[in-house]
Protein backbone atom coordinates (compact mmCIF):
# COMPACT_ATOMS: atom_id res chain seq x y z
CA UNK A 1 0.00 0.00 0.00
CA UNK A 2 2.64 2.13 0.55
CA UNK A 3 4.29 2.23 -2.76
CA UNK A 4 1.26 3.32 -5.04
CA UNK A 5 1.27 6.95 -3.15
CA UNK A 6 5.30 6.78 -3.60
CA UNK A 7 4.88 5.41 -7.39
CA UNK A 8 2.77 8.49 -7.95
CA UNK A 9 4.46 10.86 -5.98
CA UNK A 10 7.71 10.62 -8.03
CA UNK A 11 5.06 10.51 -11.52
CA UNK A 12 4.27 14.06 -10.44
CA UNK A 13 7.25 15.10 -9.81
CA UNK A 14 8.91 13.87 -12.87
CA UNK A 15 6.19 15.22 -15.06
CA UNK A 16 6.39 18.81 -13.22
CA UNK A 17 10.06 18.39 -13.64
CA UNK A 18 10.05 17.48 -17.46
CA UNK A 19 7.49 20.06 -17.93
CA UNK A 20 9.74 22.91 -16.70
CA UNK A 21 12.27 22.16 -18.58
CA UNK A 22 10.42 21.51 -22.15
CA UNK A 23 9.15 24.88 -21.71
CA UNK A 24 12.99 26.49 -20.82
CA UNK A 25 14.06 25.07 -24.66
CA UNK A 26 11.30 26.76 -26.56
CA UNK A 27 13.18 29.57 -28.92
CA UNK A 28 12.09 32.62 -30.25
CA UNK A 29 12.66 33.11 -33.60
CA UNK A 30 12.77 36.98 -35.23
CA UNK A 31 13.64 37.36 -39.13
CA UNK A 32 14.98 41.27 -39.10
CA UNK A 33 15.67 43.19 -42.30
CA UNK A 34 18.47 46.26 -41.71
CA UNK A 35 16.97 48.16 -45.38
CA UNK A 36 13.82 48.34 -46.62
CA UNK A 37 12.79 46.72 -49.66
CA UNK A 38 14.06 48.20 -52.83
CA UNK A 39 11.33 49.82 -54.75
CA UNK A 40 12.28 48.57 -58.24
CA UNK A 41 9.42 49.42 -60.91
CA UNK A 42 7.45 46.82 -62.55
CA UNK A 43 8.86 46.82 -65.75
CA UNK A 44 12.49 46.09 -64.06
CA UNK A 45 11.41 43.21 -62.38
CA UNK A 46 9.49 41.82 -65.15
CA UNK A 47 12.28 42.13 -67.43
CA UNK A 48 14.26 40.14 -65.35
CA UNK A 49 11.36 37.30 -65.74
CA UNK A 50 11.82 37.63 -69.76
CA UNK A 51 15.36 37.73 -69.75
CA UNK A 52 15.08 33.43 -68.32
CA UNK A 53 12.43 32.83 -70.91
CA UNK A 54 14.61 33.98 -73.47
CA UNK A 55 17.82 32.03 -72.30
CA UNK A 56 15.65 28.62 -71.76
CA UNK A 57 17.11 28.30 -68.06
CA UNK A 58 15.19 26.80 -65.63
CA UNK A 59 16.15 29.31 -62.91
CA UNK A 60 13.54 32.05 -62.40
CA UNK A 61 15.54 35.26 -61.00
CA UNK A 62 12.11 37.00 -59.50
CA UNK A 63 11.67 33.58 -57.36
CA UNK A 64 15.46 33.78 -56.11
CA UNK A 65 14.99 37.69 -55.46
CA UNK A 66 11.66 38.92 -54.45
CA UNK A 67 10.10 36.26 -52.57
CA UNK A 68 9.99 35.28 -49.23
CA UNK A 69 10.14 31.81 -48.21
CA UNK A 70 8.27 30.72 -45.36
CA UNK A 71 8.39 27.12 -44.01
CA UNK A 72 10.15 24.11 -45.05
CA UNK A 73 10.11 20.79 -46.55
CA UNK A 74 7.06 19.88 -48.38
CA UNK A 75 5.07 22.37 -46.46
CA UNK A 76 7.28 25.45 -47.34
CA UNK A 77 5.75 28.41 -49.54
CA UNK A 78 6.95 31.33 -51.06
CA UNK A 79 5.23 34.95 -50.71
CA UNK A 80 5.35 37.03 -53.42
CA UNK A 81 5.05 40.91 -53.06
CA UNK A 82 6.38 43.90 -54.36
CA UNK A 83 6.40 47.13 -52.58
CA UNK A 84 5.68 49.41 -55.20
CA UNK A 85 2.21 47.79 -56.05
CA UNK A 86 0.73 46.91 -52.36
Amino acid sequence: MKIKPLNLLLLVAFVISSGQSLLAQQKVYKLWYNQPAPELSITSMDSLNKASFIEATPVDPAWENWSLPIGNGYLGASIFGRTVTE
